[in-house]
């Protein structure tokens, strides 16, 4: 009984040490410690930073589908329906015009402080292509199809289903010739965009449908309507006057004309210390821990985005040393975080580099600099454009933002 009694006092006396020794205002901290974490930010020690583009790579399985002549880009939608049915009538009655339509999940739109409203006109091709390689048929001829369709000046972030009506002359017209498949092309008017689902998105892609009657093979016509109404098989878009020039001294974020940028800083480890002030040696720097560490970035040029619409960034650590601006293949980037999904705040954008930064201080990592890209590369027409270190105004200066608890021991 007694060595019990002794056993339980000494569990006792442990766990009220642990108790005691636990700081509930320093969570971020060492929880066994006085040591509080420390913050500092650095706008001086940017050396390298620089824009550059990349070349258009539209894949056909991208989740959007993009149309446009917007900022000095143009993109055209395009899809195919197969799967036709022959040997068919159309009755002209206005019942049948009413239900021939291509169905579109619309997701954005120009903002209407910027335009006129936007305009969708129909083209048919009849060249072959295929989704990766869209741009291959960009410039053959093409045949309008009805009149342009106005969108409807609200569009819900989540989507906005809009009928496009379809001309059942140009049906018939089909399936006089024997086709069984139409190819469509989609453009806007000029200083317009859109952004809508690809098939690519399970149920939310463009769709044709259409009532007819059949015809048998000695020229009745059936007396009940049969429907049509699929899917695209296939859909895709191409894109003009991306460019993909490197750009000094300016950095750019863009997904349409996709456009990276390029940021480096010299390391000042007099920034560590410890909580008298005093600058850490290295074997107490490289013991170090990074609580939060984010690059902050003030907007120069916010057009897509405001303050409303998500943005999503990913950072990537540059593998070799780099002396002047230039182009920075995929391969020469050794490893990348998840992406930042925020929107732009007073102004900012915020990309994090938590575990980067743990790294560099530990000494595990070389610090090469970063490339800052979108997420949403070839998904929309995206674009900011951000303040740069060497030419921003007083207040709007690029940071690097580290919050750091110094080793106790």
């Amino acid at each position: 009984m007694e060595r019990m009694m002794k056993i339980t006092g000494l569990l006792i006396l442990i766990l009220t040490s642990l108790i005691a020794c636990t700081r509930k205002s320093n969570p971020t901290g060492n929880s066994f410690s006085d040591v509080e974490p420390i913050i500092f930010v650095d706008e001086e020690s940017f050396d390298l930073g620089f824009s550059y583009g990349l070349d258009v790579n539209i894949k056909g399985s991208e989740s959007n589908l993009l149309c446009g002549d917007y900022n000095g880009m143009q993109a055209a939608a395009i899809m195919q329906f197969v799967s036709l049915p022959q040997d068919f009538v159309i009755p002209t009655s206005k019942s049948y015009a009413d239900s021939a339509w291509i169905k579109l999940t619309v997701l954005r739109q120009a903002p209407i402080a910027e335009r006129n409203p936007t305009t969708l006109t129909l083209y048919k091709m009849d060249q072959h292509w295929r989704e990766d390689s869209a741009h291959e048929v960009m410039d053959v001829p093409l045949q309008q199809i009805g009149e342009s369709f106005t969108l409807p000046d609200s569009i819900n972030t989540s989507g906005t289903d809009v009928k496009i009506p379809f001309p059942i002359d140009v049906l018939t017209a089909l399936n006089e010739a024997g086709e069984d498949s139409l190819s469509i092309v989609i453009k806007t008017n000029a200083d317009a965009f859109m952004e809508f689902r690809s098939i690519s998105t399970a149920g939310r892609g463009p769709q044709l449908r259409f009532k007819y009657r059949k015809v048998d093979e000695d020229g009745n016509v059936a007396d009940s309507d049969s429907e049509y109404s699929l899917a695209a098989r296939k859909d895709s878009y191409w894109v003009k006057g991306a460019q993909n020039q490197v750009l000094e001294d300016e950095w750019i974020i863009g997904n349409l004309s996709p456009s990276r940028i390029f940021i480096r800083w010299v390391d000042n480890w007099n920034h560590f210390k410890d909580a008298d002030g005093n600058v850490l040696s290295e074997p107490r720097r490289k013991q170090v821990t990074i609580n939060k560490a984010e690059l902050i970035f003030h907007t120069k040029s916010n057009p897509y985005y405001g303050d409303l619409t998500p943005y999503s960034i990913k950072a990537a650590m540059v593998s070799d040393s780099i002396d002047t601006a230039m182009h920075i293949a995929d391969e020469d980037m050794n490893e990348s975080i998840l992406g930042n999904i925020s929107v732009v705040k007073d102004g900012t954008i915020r990309v994090d580099i938590t575990a980067f930064m743990q790294g560099i201080v530990n000494g595990k990592k070389d610090n090469h600099g970063f490339v800052i890209h979108s997420t949403q590369e070839m998904n929309n027409f995206g674009i900011l454009e951000l303040e740069h270190f060497l030419n921003a105004p007083e207040g709007k200066k690029p940071q690097l933002r580290v919050i750091y608890t110094p080793p106790f021991l």
